[in-house]
């Protein structure tokens, strides 16, 4: 029954658009970061749908080690400023690319973030193609497989084997 309300509960998010974490782009299928790239846009907007519940506080605690950024900092964007996961991550990887503070690029993340993040990035002076903008793509990767990593270890919680010893008897007494 549980499954069944989650299931319709994301259902609902994806089909009304309604803005999960408060950033205008939210969960919504339609997420768009424009980043010139249509595979590293394809991999946020997966973070974004693979981030909910447990998986938001395994993506936070994955991109606070990673990045070496405070877990209060990552929650603060998220809550405060409401950025979307993918939005976060993108932040967190420029600053790190271009040894700014999270701060700066969060504030050209206000100016421009109607022009999506290639734009943002290019302003923070990296280059579509360069080597720092294809670190940008594979951080983004390898985040979204840690967060699909976490999901898979959620689901098998619990499926341990019961009663499959050999002779151990069944409801009715009779041997498995």
């Amino acid at each position: 029954m549980k499954k069944v309300l989650i299931t319709l509960t994301l259902i609902l998010l994806v089909v009304t658009g309604l803005p999960a974490y408060g950033g205008d782009s939210g969960l919504s299928a339609a997420y768009n970061a424009r980043t010139g790239d249509t595979m590293l846009d394809t991999t946020l907007g997966d973070l974004n749908l693979n981030t909910h519940g447990e998986n938001l506080s395994d993506f936070i605690s994955n991109l606070s080690l990673s990045y070496n950024v405070p877990r209060l900092k990552i929650e603060y964007l998220i809550d405060k400023v409401r950025m979307t996961p993918a939005d976060v991550y993108m932040t967190v990887g420029i600053a790190k690319i271009t040894n700014r503070s999270i701060d700066e690029v969060v504030d050209e993340y206000k100016v421009n973030k109607g022009k999506g993040w290639g734009v943002i990035a290019k302003q923070l002076g990296i280059k579509p193609g360069s080597k720092e903008f294809h670190a940008l793509k594979n951080g983004g990767s390898t985040e979204l497989e840690k967060v699909k990593k976490g999901k898979d270890k959620d689901k098998n919680k619990g499926k341990g084997k019961k009663g499959s010893k050999k002779g151990e008897k069944g409801k009715k007494g009779k041997k498995k």
